[in-house]
């Protein structure tokens, strides 16, 4: 999957995510793992779903870094890229009643998230919000205008992973960077 650079929405994938491309060490949980990666000038991510008005979903948010593989010596080896995990908490996104535009990258048959709540973030996740002094930002209106979340700077991170845990329907993922 190219770099998303565009200040445009583009939809990443369905939770089957069968067009997600996912570093092999990055794979987080039994299920079907979507890498986003790090556009070094934030991002910006909105859920899209078929199930009805109030449907949720539930779906993991893990950190994930490259590791640089160094021989005895201390030198780089060089070769393929080492990933490590880190749970960054769990966001529960629920429907609203506006939908996509036939046509536009969410049809009519799509609901936009009008709600999204961070269910738990993890001590990962704040002790990096605490030493970088920067956080992502929930807009969740839930008046059936959309949410999303800004990350405003994933610092070094490789990209971030999204892992769906509960939901019915097929939901969607769209991300815009250079926010």
């Amino acid at each position: 999957m190219p770099r998303p650079e565009s200040t445009q929405w583009q939809r990443v994938a369905s939770e089957n995510l069968s067009n997600a491309v996912v570093p092999p060490d990055a794979q987080t949980t039994d299920r079907p793992t979507l890498f986003i990666p790090n556009s070094r000038v934030g991002m910006s991510l909105r859920v899209v779903g078929t199930s009805a008005e109030d449907g949720s979903m539930v779906m993991g948010i893990y950190a994930v870094e490259t590791i640089t593989r160094r021989a005895i010596d201390g030198a780089e080896v060089t070769g393929s890229p080492l990933y490590m995990t880190a749970l960054m908490g769990s966001l529960t996104s629920t429907l609203g009643s506006l939908t996509g535009i036939d046509g536009s990258v969410v049809p009519s048959t799509e609901r936009f998230a009008d709600g999204m709540v961070w269910g738990s973030v993890s001590a990962y996740w704040t002790n990096r919000i605490a030493a970088y002094g920067v956080s992502d930002l929930v807009h969740s209106p839930a008046n059936d205008s959309i949410a999303e979340i800004i990350f405003p700077d994933l610092g070094n991170l490789a990209g971030i992973a999204l892992a769906p845990l509960i939901g019915g329907g097929t939901w969607n993922i769209l991300v815009k960077s250079d926010i």
